[in-house]
């Protein structure tokens, strides 16, 4: 076993939604910088969200502690113009914040590396163009550093945020406005503004597509303009100068992420979970406490904040659980509160990612700082806090496709009882449990890691203690190294990268398949809690501790590859109606099939043919051959093939096929429009149990059933008896009716939920009900 510490260092692309800290954006900035003070790479991105203050002198200083103004106009500029007056939100908190019309007031940090830039172009008496002034803030901080005898002219192509800026300054500086220092005009700032031209200096604050000619037109010589440059993924600053000579310069000065949108607000407690190439923020609480129920989407494409617009509501919650499982997002359970009262739900709640509708609450256990694993298609709930605020150690688990709840007993090995605040990660099929608790006699917190099968539900105790006895360790995740399609991992640096310098492995497995448990934390333990939360990080490789993941078979895959494989190919079927051959192999369908292996032992005209006709449709066929190759039946089929399906399999004497097809039948396939043909399916291969559930199925919903083509076709066929088969299933529907029954007709009564009306459970049809339909 290998246990690796290691300083983290900042990265570049790197987003952290934890906590209130969270970044707004990242950006970094060239070591050939000329024109932003002297400043390291790694000032930018260690000191730009660490600025916020309570009021804009308390912004300023930090500003200009942290290294980020270092000019004294700059600094007095930004003084003098309150950013409280130009933002209704937060307007001292170092993060982009809205000021409405899909428009936002940039981040301090920002504004402070624009003036920065163009200091020296503001001189007193200067003229200065702002392209895209919105809330005109910057546009008034450059007047100030122009002086009386100066000018600056804002433009902007939202008429009502002229509106807004013009508002803004007569609130903060009226005097700008009657001298004419400053004035705002609507125009679409690509072209700039010709009457003013030419100017000292030109700021952009939108980014552009690419640097505009008509704005390098309108430069003095010398001059300079500060603009932003999309390319479809990021965003550049680039510095543009003209000399005294007319000649041009361009730039780059440093990369801008997440510029676009407004980013969330401070939080904790909230969810954030990879969708797509997005990732999607949900609840928690902000810093006043107060419960969110937003939902807010990070586009890793395009480095984009957005807010889509949400159909339906939920409450407001923190310390819940998000799992995204085919386009929908699982939102389990939490803490919210009312005017009254905090409570626990008791709910789950379904955000269907493609629509942003949420769904009805489904009742579910009550948690909150529990954990929740995907492992297929069942979602698994363990420990936490109940609604009673006790911390509990129980597991169930709610399969996606029914949203039935079961809760887990039984469960052998010794896990102890952590500490509410845990990680639960999962290893093929295998829960993996990181978390904290108290020595018993000391009462000290330890560290543990526990794995369970879920197959056997037994836990044990991965052997870690020893690289978990020294530091503070706050976070846990498991990484899979491995490539996909020859591609660098996310999480792996280049080798030029300066976190690759840093970031050392110990790792003795070259082939980098197996997944490594990361500890995120500090390795002194003396430093308070909240300090250095992500400094330092422990990698162990999970198959030094004997856990091992092992690749799903390919078998079936290659089996079915083989099948309609002329090559190798010995044999043909052909279904009835159908020219088309399907290729197979004797020795597949003689191991698999006891009634091809007899017909061929007989010398029957098909053996010595080499080929077979079968009266069933060639997609039945097709799905009947695909179960001999591969032993499975897909459950998304049609239902009129699974049901013809289960009638060959019961012809042919092949059990596995026949439950597999019941089974499929019931769980996916049991709905107002198909339970009459299931139900004739299920008499015909003699499936007393499906026979059972689809009828009573149809008596709970007769009243559509009795609309249906099916029903029609049942009693018109079985009635006249032009059909056998018809006329059968109406016998033993009308037999298995009760002699006294009646029929009730309850007002009000709905059709099950579309989308969770598939797999009827019997337990919830009463006996009083079947007496008296």
């Amino acid at each position: 076993m290998t246990g690796l510490w290691t300083r983290l260092v900042p990265r570049t692309r790197v987003l952290t939604t934890a906590g209130s800290f969270a970044k707004q954006c990242a950006y970094n900035v060239p070591s050939n910088q000329p024109d932003i003070g002297s400043k390291s790479k790694c000032s930018y991105y260690n000191m730009a969200w660490r600025c916020s203050g309570v009021s804009n002198a308390d912004l300023v200083g930090r500003l200009t502690r942290e290294g980020l103004i270092t000019t004294k106009a700059v600094e007095q500029a930004m003084l003098a113009v309150d950013r409280g007056n130009y933002s209704k939100f937060k307007p001292y908190e170092d993060s982009p914040q809205t000021i409405g019309y899909n428009a936002t007031i940039s981040a301090p940090h920002m504004h402070a590396a624009a003036l920065e830039s163009l200091s020296s172009f503001l001189f007193p008496g200067a003229k200065a163009l702002d392209v895209g002034s919105g809330s005109g803030y910057l546009t008034v901080c450059m007047a100030q550093m122009v002086g009386p005898q100066g000018k600056v002219i804002g433009v902007e192509h939202i008429p009502e945020l002229v509106e807004l800026a013009k508002q803004n300054t007569l609130k903060d500086h009226p005097e700008y406005m009657q001298e004419e220092r400053v004035t705002f005009h609507s125009t679409d700032g690509r072209a700039g503004y010709p009457t003013g031209a030419p100017y000292d200096c030109i700021h952009v604050g939108a980014a552009a597509e690419s640097l505009h000619t008509e704005l390098v037109s309108q430069l003095k010589a010398p001059g300079r303009m500060f603009i932003p440059v999309s390319d479809g993924i990021g965003q550049a600053i680039f510095v543009v100068d003209k000399d005294k000579d007319g000649g041009v310069t361009k730039k780059k000065t440093m990369d801008v992420w997440a510029k676009e949108g407004v980013p969330p607000t401070k939080r904790y407690g909230h969810t954030a979970v990879l969708w797509n190439h997005n990732i999607i923020i949900f609840g928690g609480s902000n810093e006043y406490s107060e419960y969110r129920d937003d939902v807010i989407v990070f586009s890793l494409k395009t480095k984009t904040w957005s807010r889509p617009e949400i159909r339906g509501e939920v409450p407001a919650r923190y310390l819940h659980s998000a799992t995204v499982f085919k386009n929908k997002m699982y939102v389990y359970g939490g803490f919210a509160k009312n005017s009254k009262c905090t409570y626990v739900l008791e709910e789950m709640r379904i955000l269907n990612l493609e629509t942003w509708t949420w769904s009805e609450a489904f009742t579910v256990p009550a948690r909150y700082n529990h954990s929740a694993s995907l492992v297929g298609n069942k979602l698994w709930i363990y420990a936490g806090k109940d609604e009673t605020g006790n911390t509990v150690s129980d597991l169930h688990s709610i399969d996606l496709t029914t949203l039935r709840v079961l809760p887990h007993t039984g469960i052998t090995g010794k896990v102890v009882l952590l500490k509410s605040q845990h990680f639960s990660e999962v290893i093929g099929n295998q829960l993996v449990v990181f978390g904290k608790y108290p020595n018993e006699v000391t009462g000290a917190s330890l560290y543990g890691l526990w794995i369970m099968d879920l197959d056997q539900l037994e836990w044990r105790k991965l052997d870690i203690d020893r690289c978990l006895e020294d530091g503070v360790w706050n976070y846990f995740t498991i990484v899979t190294k491995k490539p996909q399609g020859g591609h660098r991992p996310l999480d792996s640096p280049s080798p030029d990268d300066d976190l690759s310098r840093s970031f050392r492995s110990l790792d003795l497995d070259n082939s980098g398949s197996a997944p490594s448990l990361i500890f995120l934390g500090n390795t002194e333990k003396d430093r308070p809690q909240p300090y250095d939360h992500f400094r330092d990080v422990l990698s162990i490789n999970v198959e030094y501790l004997g856990v091992f993941q092992v690749p799903p078979s390919t078998l079936q895959n290659h089996m079915v590859m083989m099948l309609d494989n002329e090559e190798f190919s010995d044999f043909t079927i052909v279904s009835q109606g159908s020219d088309r051959k399907i290729h197979v192999h004797r020795m597949v369908l003689s191991s698999r099939w006891p009634h091809f292996k007899n017909m061929h032992a007989s010398g029957m005209i098909e053996s010595t043919r080499r080929t077979m006709t079968l009266p069933e449709p060639y997609p039945v066929v097709h799905t009947f051959l695909t179960f001999l190759y591969t032993d499975t039946v897909d459950p998304d089929l049609d239902c009129s093939i699974v049901c013809d399906v289960m009638v060959m399999a019961n012809v042919y004497l092949l059990e596995r096929l026949k439950k597999l097809c019941a089974s499929i039948l019931h769980r996916h396939h049991l709905q107002i429009d198909t339970c009459v043909r299931i139900f004739q399916a299920a008499c015909v291969s003699q499936e007393h149990g499906l026979k059972k559930l689809s009828q009573e199925y149809i008596f709970r919903y007769c009243g559509a059933v009795m609309k249906t083509e099916d029903w029609f076709l049942m009693w018109s066929q079985g009635g006249d008896g032009s059909s056998g088969e018809q006329r059968a299933a109406l016998e033993e529907f009308i037999e298995g009716i009760p002699e006294d029954a009646s029929l009730e007709i309850k007002h009000g009564s709905k059709k099950p939920m579309e989308g969770y009306s598939v797999g009827y459970d019997s337990s919830g049809f009463e006996q009083g009900l079947r007496k008296d339909i």
